[in-house]
């Protein structure tokens, strides 16, 4: 007689809670990547770039955060990652970074010749501009005073990272 702790229902559903706790892994893996000093300072440089009026596509932070959204964006789209716990938590960066490096996107398909180029962080932009919700701050240009404020912030996290890792390593 087979055990009950084997039936299918129990199967599926030890599957499905196997699949929630991979998704909720990706997810804390990726929200790491995004606050890392590394990431945090590829966002500095974006944001004092923009702060000073320059040219994002010979910086490598642009290239850094289009891919990060692009390697989101193609996890929510497979169904890795659950598009609403995304819309939740970045929907409204998402929207702000898309506004901020479509242009360069666009010329950067035309140039390389690559019209699938973060394809699937536009795709992501389009959803979260899509799900209902007022994304009127995130899709409003940033002003100087907005840079400046996220300058700060970023400079703050940066110092964060910068003292955490001058701490001694525990023995």
């Amino acid at each position: 007689m087979p055990s009950r702790w084997w039936s299918p229902s129990l199967r599926s559903t030890g599957s499905c809670f196997c699949s929630e706790v991979r998704r909720t892994q990706q997810l804390e893996e990726l929200n790491r990547e995004w606050e890392s000093e590394r990431c945090l300072r590829y966002r500095r440089a974006v944001a004092l770039t923009l702060q000073t009026g320059g040219d994002l596509e010979p910086l490598e932070g642009p290239g850094r955060i289009g891919d990060f959204w692009d390697k989101l964006g193609s996890l929510v789209r497979a169904g890795h990652a659950g598009r609403g716990q995304i819309t939740a938590q970045w929907a409204d960066i998402i929207l702000i970074y898309w506004t901020m490096l479509e242009p360069m996107t666009r010329s950067m398909r035309i140039a390389h010749g690559q019209p699938a180029e973060w394809e699937h962080f536009e795709w992501l932009a389009n959803r979260m501009r899509r799900d209902g919700r007022d994304h009127v701050w995130a899709l409003t240009p940033l002003s100087p005073e907005r840079i400046d404020t996220w300058i700060a912030i970023l400079d703050r996290s940066i110092a964060v990272e910068e003292s955490l890792r001058s701490l001694p390593a525990a023995t």
